[in-house]
Formats: structure tokens, sequence, C-alpha cells
């Protein structure tokens, strides 16, 4: 990444739109855009993964607008949630940690995979390659 507005570990959530509520695990280098929340971990009380799946099992943020939803600011700093102790957090955390790692390997490989498409898919509908070819090709991808 060429630019970076963070580079730490934090959560990201849309604010506006359809996406309206959704949660990103953000890791390393980001940056997101104006229309979110940002949640970034000042202590080490709430595993930063816990709170990401927790996230993904509820939706505490209370949503404005009906055409497009959105979450004000008040709002989401005036959400409450319900923790369980900080040894449940952690066992918690420990217990989903290799779902988080198989998540990221599977992101990483759908990636590479609309690499591919995206590189191959012109070549054939131009002419340019015939589908055998490109078949060669894809076997070739570790």
């Amino acid at each position: 990444m060429s630019y970076a507005d963070y580079d730490e570990s934090g959560i990201v959530v849309s604010a506006i739109g359809a996406q309206c509520g959704r949660s990103w695990l953000a890791l390393g280098q980001w940056s997101c855009i104006k229309n979110t929340l940002r949640i970034i971990q000042r202590n080490s009380v709430i595993p930063l993964e816990y709170l990401y799946w927790l996230l993904q099992l509820q939706d505490p943020w209370p949503k404005r607008g009906s055409a497009q939803p959105f979450i004000a600011q008040t709002d989401a700093r005036a959400v409450c949630l319900a923790l369980p102790s900080t040894d449940r957090m952690r066992l918690a955390t420990e217990a989903l940690e290799p779902i988080d790692g198989l998540v990221r390997v599977l992101q990483d490989e759908n990636a590479l995979l609309s690499e591919i498409r995206d590189t191959l898919l012109p070549r054939p509908l131009s002419g340019e390659m015939r589908v055998r070819d490109a078949e060669a090709m894809v076997k070739d991808v570790p």
C-alpha cells in the first residue's frame, strides 16, 4: 500500500448506505473513507478480535434514515455492549483464532483468483488467446 492512515489493528464499520453497520477487521497498514466508524484498541482489556466477532453476531448500531440508512457518530458513541469476563473473552478469541487465519488465507486466495480472472478473461473474448491456452496457464498457478 503506498499510503496508509493507520499502522495498527482496528475495526472499520460502514456508517452509511447498503452496508451500514457491517464491520471489517483491519490489520497492519490501512485507510478508510469518511463514511465509516473506526474502532482502535487503546487497551488490552477487550481483545479486538473478540469485539470484531461480537459485531459480526450482533448489530448494536442505531440507524437513522430509511432510503439511505446511516449511523450518527453521537449514536455510535452511546452504544453499550454486554461483555463477558476477560477470561471468557480471551478463551473465545483463542478458539476463533484458527478461523480468523483461515479467513485471511481464503481472502488472499480470492484476491489472487480475481487478479487471474481480470487478466485472463479479456484475452479469449478479444481473440488474443484461445480458451485452451488460458486453462493451461491457470493449471500452472500454485
